[in-house]
């Protein structure tokens, strides 16, 4: 294969995996997942953000963020400081609404430790 043919297949591939990623994403926004009053959204290109009104605090929860078999889970300010994280081990299927629904399952399960790291940092 020559360097042009690689290069368009490159370029191919680079498009599919974008396309999967957004797709993700949309289908975690059309779930309107809830976890004890946090809503998550997609509303800035390229992550999940869960908020809560009356908190002080965002949780930004992106699947395949840092790992292509984690969702990367970074707690900050509303200001925007970052608090602490942690990974969510998570082995991606392809499929958006199989992705969103484990997506959904594992922040759920996991909602704890966002929580106490939220609690922590207030005192």
């Amino acid at each position: 294969m020559n360097r042009i043919a690689v290069a368009q297949e490159l370029v191919k591939l680079a498009r599919e995996l974008v396309s999967d990623d957004e797709s993700l994403m949309k289908a975690i926004h059309a779930m309107k997942p809830a976890i004890s009053g946090w809503k998550a959204s997609y509303e800035y290109d390229g992550f999940i953000l869960w908020s809560k009104p009356s908190s002080s605090f965002v949780v930004a929860a992106t699947p395949f963020w840092d790992d292509e078999n984690s969702i990367s889970v970074q707690v900050q300010t509303s200001d925007g400081d970052f608090v602490d994280g942690f990974d969510i081990p998570m082995k991606g299927t392809g499929d958006a609404d199989t992705d969103a629904k484990t997506y959904v399952d594992l922040m759920k399960k996991n909602w704890s430790k966002v929580s106490r790291i939220i609690q922590e940092s207030k005192t």
